[in-house]
């Protein structure tokens, strides 16, 4: 997301109260197996460790590609920086059948992103693709923006994927911010999109979980929130790409 913190001096703030989902309630018992699978890597199992080396790219001709197809399908996750905290090891460890590639672009918005992900489905050549962008579109610098206007241009970008022969195109929505007038829009193009996804047969997952409890300077998300993200998109991809397409 953009360095920009927005201020929310002269805009009301969301009072959500306390916060029913709480992934921190019962720390000692975080990786214990739920109703929902994914929750056993939820927290702050899915960040990325700091001092984590950089991995080798999955690509044709390296061993990582190659154990990729040895264990199934190939999983992109392409966004913004809302997704740049997720731990690509226990992401994997929770999709069943499937190993990932996690990026995310800091700052980018929806017209960037166009040119950032063609030269990955080139490299990575994904089966499924998830697409995490809009936010950095939504500003008080450009309150005026049209939601359907965003929710078209990432659902263009979903369509270049299926000119890359992505079999399964999974969008996620914009997730809240603290301002109650940046939320609104956001809710607005959640809406849009939701409604093209369905017009397109594209998948469509809701981020209603996250709140602004979750977000750390009014936008970007703590590490719970990065949790119950990572924890959305894995649930999904199990409960009803796998179980429905393959």
């Amino acid at each position: 997301l953009s360095d920009e913190r927005e201020s929310t001096e002269n805009d009301e703030v969301f009072n959500w109260g306390k916060n029913d989902f709480s992934p921190i309630k019962n720390k000692a018992n975080i990786n214990e197996k739920s109703s929902r699978k994914s929750k056993i890597y939820i927290t702050e199992n899915y960040l990325l460790n700091e001092k984590e080396t950089r991995r080798p790219k999955i690509q044709p001709g390296n061993r990582s590609y190659a154990s990729a197809t040895k264990y199934g399908k190939k999983v992109m996750v392409i966004g913004d920086s809302h997704i740049r905290r997720i731990r690509r090891d226990k992401f994997n460890n929770s999709i069943e059948n499937a190993k990932s590639y996690v990026k995310g672009f800091e700052g980018a918005k929806v017209e960037h992103m166009k040119y950032h992900i063609i030269p990955m489905l080139k490299e990575q050549q994904p089966d499924i693709v998830i697409l995490h962008i809009g936010s950095n579109n939504i500003s008080f610098k450009n309150l005026k923006i049209n939601p359907l206007e965003i929710a078209t241009s990432i659902v263009e970008i979903a369509q270049q994927c299926c000119s890359y022969n992505v079999n399964e195109i999974i969008i996620s929505s914009i997730t809240v911010k603290k301002s109650i007038r940046l939320t609104s829009i956001i809710r607005e193009v959640n809406d849009a999109l939701e409604s093209l996804c369905l017009s397109r047969k594209f998948h469509f997952i809701r981020n209603d979980d996250i709140t602004p409890d979750h977000l750390t300077d009014g936008v970007h998300l703590n590490e719970y929130g990065t949790g119950i993200l990572a924890s959305n998109f894995v649930d999904y991809i199990n409960n009803y790409v796998f179980d429905n397409s393959y």
